[in-house]
């Protein structure tokens, strides 16, 4: 009987596993599966399978085509090096590696498409650039090797060209070595082990306008047969950088010794000032050190001093305008794109705006404004249709060396991006606009503008986009365009970035403005090292486009200009709330060696939180300078209009502002011109004491004592500590042993680990918020 048994449960248990392996791999059968290996595959005689693979990304792509409607998922399996096509297979840099069309491409609900490395050990490439062959260098002179480029088939349309002053238009090709960006050829030498070296600018000595100044050196004698000698430099402040073209050099008119240079007119009404900082570039003459090159557009010819042995390491050329474009085509994004930067430019320059009164007032030249501005035109311009690209995946791929961007999607519901590298590329890396698009274990650097962009969400029915950045890294950006260019760029509603690490950059990690936004977990590190008057996490000059928004549990270390600032407010902080933003939460934030831990312009409605500073120059700083549009007693509303119009244009007495945000229907008529409605509570400012080494027991009393003398942790003025409507409560300062930049990254490293990626949810935003706002209000804290 007992064998009986025995022998009917090792049936059942056969049958089972019978069963579970014959619907496997019906399921798996399900799924289509398309090869491509762009090394050793064929277009025309290919099939799309393991064996017979296809070439390229576009013929896999033609092939979903037709199979749509799909009924089930379809993974299209990459392998080796890939480059753009035309319609014919050919190479050809004028397309992306692959564009997909919201109607034709998109899967579906239980039919997703996913892109993917075919094997995970060797991650499949896909190059907007050309490989130039060590073959092809020829010697110069010296180590100056050089190579036409028209020889080796590439068309003046390719070159690129110089673009705005102040927009990140700058499309010219680049050259890469070993995936490095290489400099082009400048005055002064960029320190290769120390790109912010103060050593690496000259600086305006006298000006008389926007058209030219003089220097001390008689250097730019050298550059007066150069073709194309460009500058770029800080004009006007440390914190807004811009390109220029150099018309002439002549000697200078007051006899000293030096030369003026004469320039084309900035695109803004800023003077150039003393002591501006700049460089020259595109400089032939100039090309004498390693890592250095000069590219003839005339000619075609490149000309290079390699750092290395040229045969050691891959040399490429960046050429194509974007590799993977998705939502919309290369025209429509060259046009918005250059709309964008047509907005940009009017905002660089002085405008008017109508009051309430019907009186008119200036406006004065912002680029953050113009950035945002910018960025919401463009998005805008390229989702004009009704259909959105959706259900659609990328998996394992790297991405680079592309004139413009990496990876740009618009309008796209239902995208998701895992274990993606993009690097070496010219403007942006990745731009992501749409709904429920999740990215995540993101690799992102060297990257000419920004890391990544994101926008969606509607801020008028305060719809959430639901879009998460997950465990992202991105260093080494605005390498080009150095400010407001950041490793995240934002606007829109219900965005969450968590668990990624953002640093090495001249300005922001992250900046932006949107509603119901997370930021949560991250490590930002060594930022606005170039810069002045900046923040590692910046937002500004909105009353609405701000609210509900948090940063929460991150962690900041090394944020502190190094380079020469000599123009502007010197000091950078960690957290910038510039020009009366309001409606942010700022909590249990870990700070450290920074120059200021938070500062808040004049905002309202603000929470700062449970956050811990250490070896900062000051903790917190809350300012005044909504007051200046105080006249003869009463707050001028009239000249708040970037604050104001934009409140009204969303109804924010009604629904959904009223409701979401209480206290915004106040900002008209209480203490508006006046930082308000502000809770201050529970922060930390740690005091090192240096000269005791102190041990058990002993370090414990010491420890223990209270400083005698010590900043405060809030400074700020008096009549924002009186005024009833702000609360601080329990800001502390004590002794601490030191913390240095090495142990935070490695405690930030340890939560990490600890610390489960969690769903986005825009609501999480306002939980602090709310929760602070309401035991403030039944006084259940007590100072």
């Amino acid at each position: 009987m007992c064998l009986v048994r025995r022998l009917s449960r090792r049936v059942a248990t056969i049958v089972a596993v019978l069963s579970f392996c014959f619907f496997t791999t019906a399921s798996a059968a399900a799924k289509t599966s398309f090869y491509v290996d762009c090394e050793k595959g064929s277009d025309e005689h290919g099939e799309g399978t393991t064996f017979r693979p296809w070439a390229s990304l576009s013929r896999a792509r033609d092939a979903i085509r037709s199979l749509q409607p799909l009924d089930d998922d379809v993974d299209v399996l990459v392998a080796g090096d890939c480059y753009p096509t035309n319609e014919q297979g050919n190479r050809n840099f004028s397309h992306a590696v692959l564009e997909l069309d919201p109607v034709k491409d998109s899967g579906k609900p239980g039919a997703v498409i996913t892109y993917k490395t075919q094997d995970n050990r060797v991650r499949a490439r896909l190059l907007g650039g050309l490989k130039i062959p060590p073959e092809a260098w020829e010697r110069e002179t010296g180590s100056i090797l050089l190579v036409s480029l028209k020889d080796l088939g590439v068309g003046s349309e390719h070159f690129g060209s110089w673009g705005g002053f102040s927009s990140c238009t700058n499309m010219r090709l680049e050259l890469f070595f070993g995936g490095q960006a290489m400099t082009l050829a400048r005055y002064p030498n960029l320190d290769k082990d120390d790109p912010f070296d103060f050593r690496s600018w000259l600086q305006v000595n006298t000006t008389g306008n926007v058209s030219w100044f003089t220097t001390t050196s008689a250097r730019p004698f050298r550059w007066t047969k150069e073709k194309e000698p460009q500058l770029h430099g800080y004009w006007k402040y440390d914190w807004w950088d811009q390109f220029t073209a150099l018309l002439n050099v002549s000697s200078r008119t007051d006899g000293a010794p030096g030369a003026q240079l004469s320039v084309t007119t900035q695109d803004s009404a800023h003077n150039i000032e003393r002591g501006a900082k700049f460089y020259a570039f595109n400089l032939r003459c100039e090309l004498d050190s390693p890592g250095e090159y000069y590219f003839d557009s005339d000619t075609g010819v490149l000309y290079f001093w390699p750092p290395d042995d040229i045969e050691e390491k891959e040399t490429v050329v960046s050429l194509a305008s974007h590799v993977i474009l998705a939502g919309t085509d290369i025209a429509t994004a060259r046009t918005a794109h250059a709309r964008s930067a047509a907005i940009l430019k009017k905002h660089l320059s002085v405008r008017q705006v109508e009051g309430s009164r019907g009186m008119r007032h200036s406006l004065k030249p912002d680029m953050f404004d113009g950035v945002m501005a910018a960025s919401e035109e463009r998005a805008k311009e390229m989702t004009q249709g009704s259909t959105r690209l959706s259900n659609v995946a990328f998996e394992g791929l790297g991405i680079h060396y592309s004139r413009g961007w990496g990876m740009q999607i618009i309008g796209g519901v239902d995208i998701t991006l895992t274990d993606i590298e993009v690097t070496s590329i010219g403007e942006s890396g990745i731009s992501l606009d749409g709904e429920s698009i999740i990215a995540s274990d993101l690799h992102v650097s060297e990257i000419g503008c920004s890391g990544i962009s994101m926008t969606g969400g509607d801020v008028h029915t305060l719809t959430p986009s639901r879009n998460v950045i997950d465990n992202a890294s991105i260093h080494h950006f605005a390498r080009r365009k150095r400010t407001y260019q950041p490793g995240i760029m934002f606007g829109g509603v219900g965005h969450t970035v968590q668990r990624s690490t953002i640093g090495m950059a001249p300005h922001a990690g992250i900046l932006g403005r949107g509603n119901d936004c997370t930021f949560e977990g991250n490590l930002l590190h060594d930022l606005c090292l170039e810069t002045s008057d900046a923040g590692a996490w910046y937002s500004g000059r909105t009353w609405t486009q701000s609210q509900g928004t948090a940063v929460v549990g991150n962690t900041f270390i090394n944020v502190r200009n190094r380079g020469l600032v000599v123009l502007g407010w010197a000091v950078v902080s960690a957290v910038y709330l510039d020009d009366q933003v309001s409606g942010i939460a700022v909590v249990n934030n870990t700070i450290v060696h920074c120059q200021r831990g938070v500062l808040v312009g004049g905002g309202r409605d603000i929470t700062l939180g449970f956050n811990v500073f250490s070896q900062v120059d000051t903790a917190i700083s809350i300012d005044t300078r909504g007051e200046q549009h105080v006249v003869k007693g009463h707050c001028d509303l009239d000249q708040m209009a970037t604050l104001v119009s934009p409140l009204r244009a969303v109804n924010f007495q009604a629904p959904p502002y009223a409701s979401r945000y209480p206290r915004i229907s106040t900002y008209l008529y209480r203490s508006s011109c006046s930082p308000a409605d502000l809770i201050v509570i529970g922060n930390s400012l740690c005091i090192h004491n240096t000269t005791s080494r102190l041990s058990g027991s002993r370090a414990s009393r010491h420890l223990s004592t209270p400083p005698r003398a010590h900043p405060a942790v809030v400074e700020t003025p008096p009549s924002v500590l009186k005024n009833p409507l702000n609360s601080f409560v329990n800001n502390t300062v004590s002794y601490c042993f030191p913390t240095t930049p090495q142990l935070a990254r490695r405690s930030f490293g340890r939560a990490q680990l600890a610390r489960p990626a969690s769903q986005a949810d825009p609501a999480h935003a306002r939980v602090v918020y709310i929760s602070l706002s309401e035991a403030l209000d039944k006084e259940e804290v007590l100072a």
